[in-house]
């Protein structure tokens, strides 16, 4: 038994190993060529179910003939065997029966035959009864005589089987099928091919063209291997819309590429614009997450982008004094937040800010920008300026207190040392005076310090170019003016003269000029006006015989009211709100004028314009101061 199994395992695996490749190979076609696969199976379907219907009908026209033929048959036997019976029975020669009956059984489908009597008794019976399966015939047995009289002598009964039939049948259904079978399948191969060669490679090649990730292959159009008709067909039809398609698709993609190519270089000059401003620019959603940081972010943190992107403003931006809260606040309500000079502590060192908020609009956008202007200088110009003023105003206070105290006391002395020389020197009155005369030289020597400390005799005069002084006073506040979107209108300024001057006075006092006009125009232009300028003139001109020049510096803001303006060079008046000024710059600002040789003119019409001219001597024929 074991040796059995031996031998019949390799047969088996021979053909498990070929059931598994033929699958294989079957799904692998299935895989690779699904609509062949499709009409190959709908095909074989359809002939199967042709087949058999095919079949059916000619089995059931088989076995109808086959019926027939028994049927007829039988009525031959009756009519061939029928009197050579009715003689045998009637005569008793039951051998003669016998004789014919088995002559009878010989034919074919003949399975049994039956002669009885007119009692109904049997007289012969040969082959074997069925009840089943056959085609049974009874027919009576008619003798006629010499005289022509017809005489029934018995019965006879005749037995066809059909099991002949069934079997004739069987082998035809096998016949039919197995033929059927493989004409089918030679068929649906005819028609796969047919299929193949005319469509589905076609297809293939058709799908696999448009497939192609590479753009490239775009720039060649479809061309399927086949026979050119000279009428078109649906796949011709197919090949033009798609190379119709392709010239459509090619166009759209170079105008993607040109348009991402513009959009590279406009996005690139932007950003580089951006890391090259001076001012932190930092990107933050509604959530208070950073999504852009720019390179002077990354200066003053010491973060990169890649680090900082995605994080909470709060934590790598803190120095910008934002929380979350507020940038929620100027996202819901679309208005800027400023925060001005905030104070960072950076490598031991204070630096000041101005931080702004702005929320960005359109698109359904919920972001803000927040920039953060380095005005160090400026908040130390402007505590620099405070101190200056403040120094001025003590010089000035010295020099009216110097004034007032000088003749005073030089009279308290001149009468101390006439009481000193009139009296003897070990007087009482000799030696008061004598007091007196010290104590008063040393009150004049604290005058004299006084006077020396107003007029600024400590600063020497340089020559310097007007121009220059004007650029360096723009570089400590143009930031501000900028952010405050006044626009600067200045003259050609290569023709400006050069003056011998305190440039820090002049500058002071530029600065000061400035300043009034930024106030102004930010009170009637919050925001960003067309007249929101500041325009500045230079020009030479002659005046008693000295060469003189003239810068004019004309604002569009709110103006000065006419009863103001007597007063404005007045110490300490100001029309600015009780805190924002101290009502000493431009008296300050006259007195150094003066000082040079010059003089300061203001002319101003209320909710107007307001314009200060200055006016100071060059050149050889100026007067020194």
């Amino acid at each position: 038994m074991d040796s059995q199994s031996l031998q019949k395992s390799p047969s088996k695996s021979i053909t498990q190993g070929l059931r598994l490749t033929l699958f294989r190979r079957v799904f692998k076609y299935k895989k690779e060529n699904p609509l062949a696969y499709r009409v190959l199976f709908y095909v074989l379907l359809f002939s199967s179910f042709i087949t058999l219907l095919t079949t059916g009908i000619q089995l059931y026209t088989n076995y109808s003939k086959d019926v027939q033929l028994i049927e007829k048959r039988l009525h031959q036997i009756q009519a061939g065997y029928g009197q050579g019976l009715a003689v045998g029975a009637w005569d008793l020669e039951i051998s003669q029966i016998y004789k014919l009956l088995n002559g009878i059984i010989q034919l074919p489908d003949i399975q049994y035959l039956l002669i009885t009597g007119l009692a109904d008794e049997t007289l012969a019976s040969v082959g074997t009864f069925k009840e089943q399966n056959i085609i049974s015939h009874h027919s009576n047995l008619i003798l006629i005589d010499a005289n022509g009289t017809k005489h029934e002598v018995g019965h006879l009964q005749i037995i066809a089987s059909l099991d002949g039939v069934d079997q004739r049948l069987r082998e035809t259904v096998f016949q039919i099928l197995v033929f059927q079978m493989i004409k089918t399948f030679l068929v649906s191969i005819f028609i796969l091919l047919v299929i193949r060669h005319f469509i589905t490679r076609h297809l293939s090649a058709i799908a696999q063209f448009t497939s192609q990730k590479n753009l490239r292959v775009l720039d060649s159009s479809l061309k399927l291997n086949r026979k050119q008709n000279t009428v078109s067909d649906e796949l011709e039809h197919v090949v033009i819309a798609i190379n119709r398609a392709r010239t459509e698709i090619l166009q759209y993609f170079t105008e993607i590429a040109k348009r991402e190519t513009e959009l590279k270089r406009v996005k690139n000059y932007v950003q580089s614009i951006i890391n090259s401003m001076h001012s932190v620019l930092v990107g933050s959603n509604a959530d208070g997450k950073v999504t852009h940081w720019n390179s002077e972010a990354h200066r003053i943190t010491g973060l990169k982008a890649s680090k900082a992107i995605g994080e909470g403003i709060e934590k790598v931006l803190p120095q910008s004094n934002v929380n979350h809260n507020e940038i929620r606040n100027a996202i819901a309500e679309s208005t800027l937040l400023e925060k001005n000079n905030v104070k960072i502590n950076r490598e031991g060192q204070s630096t000041f800010y101005d931080v702004t908020i702005y929320p960005l609009s359109g698109n359904n956008i919920k972001e803000v920008v927040i920039r953060m202007d380095d005005v160090t200088e400026r908040v130390r110009f402007e505590e620099l300026m405070v101190h200056q003023e403040k120094m001025i105003s003590v010089g000035l206070l010295a020099a009216g207190v110097a004034h007032e105290i000088n003749n005073p006391i030089n009279g308290v002395i001149n009468y101390a040392q006439i009481l000193k020389n009139d009296f003897p020197e070990k007087s009482m009155v000799h030696d008061i005076g004598t007091r007196i005369v010290k104590e008063g030289n040393r009150i004049a020597n604290i005058v004299g310090s006084l006077l020396t400390f107003a007029r600024h005799r400590h600063e020497k005069k340089t020559t310097i170019a007007v121009s220059r002084i004007l650029s360096e006073t723009l570089s400590l506040i143009n930031v501000q003016l900028e952010k405050d979107s006044i626009h600067l209108q200045i003259d050609d300024p290569s023709n400006w003269p050069k003056i011998t001057c305190h440039h820090h006075q002049i500058q002071q006092v530029f600065l000061n000029i400035i300043s009034n006009s930024q106030y102004a125009l930010n009170s009637k232009y919050p925001i960003q006006h067309k007249n929101k300028t500041l325009q500045i003139s230079c020009k030479k001109m002659s005046k008693d015989e000295n060469k003189m020049f003239q810068i004019v510096f004309l604002d569009k803001g709110v103006g000065i009211a006419e009863e103001a303006l007597n007063s404005i060079t007045d110490p300490f008046f100001s029309t600015k709100p009780i805190g924002e000024g101290t009502g000493l710059g431009l008296s300050i600002s006259e007195g150094i004028v003066k000082d040079h040789g010059g003089s300061l003119l203001t002319e101003s019409i209320f909710g107007e314009y307001t314009k200060v001219t200055i006016e100071l001597p060059f050149g050889e024929n100026r007067n020194e101061s």
